[in-house]
């Protein structure tokens, strides 16, 4: 709540912010990807401009690897009249990381001339606007072997007969 620039009369205003979090994937599962949105509103009124921009920073956090992941986030080109909300999506995909340490940066910026004023926000974290974070989650390549020849298993067991090998395979998956 209350990130916002506001730039009156000629002035300039610059704000800067970063959100640090870490995820673990659950025993079986690494994390792919991570997306990010960010939205909020912004007014100019008069000669100015607003910026909302910013970067997503992945560190493995596994202590045997020593990946990292930074994308830039441009929410916005710069918007030069009106008013109303922005968004602005980026997501880092194909990591296959099961412990990540994430930095979110977010920058707002608001400038006008005198006699002019500007106004951006990113609106309240928690809300259905303002920060969403999905988390796309995979299992690993040892749990889809492990499935894959336990229905070998099964299928090759005379015991068994196709209605139940069908019924596992569909449980398994």
């Amino acid at each position: 709540a209350e990130f916002n620039a506001i730039s009156e009369n000629g002035g300039r205003s610059f704000l800067t912010d970063s959100l640090h979090l870490d995820l673990f994937a659950l025993n079986g599962k690494k994390i792919q990807g991570i997306q990010i949105t960010e939205s909020g509103r912004y007014e100019v009124n008069g000669q100015g401009f607003v910026i909302a921009n910013g970067m997503i920073s992945l560190t493995n956090k596994n202590p045997y690897a020593k990946e990292t992941s930074d994308i830039v986030i441009d929410k916005t080109l710069p918007i030069t009249e009106g008013s109303g909300s922005w968004q602005g999506t980026a997501g880092v995909n194909d990591i296959a990381w099961s412990e990540i340490h994430v930095i979110i940066t977010s920058n707002l910026i608001a400038v006008s001339k005198p006699g002019s004023d500007s106004f951006i926000c990113l609106t309240e974290l928690g809300t259905s606007n303002g920060i969403d974070i999905e988390i796309i989650l995979i299992p690993e390549p040892a749990t889809l072997t492990i499935f894959g020849l336990s229905g070998l298993v099964f299928f090759f067991s005379r015991k068994h007969t196709k209605n139940a090998i069908l019924i596992f395979m569909v449980v398994g998956v």
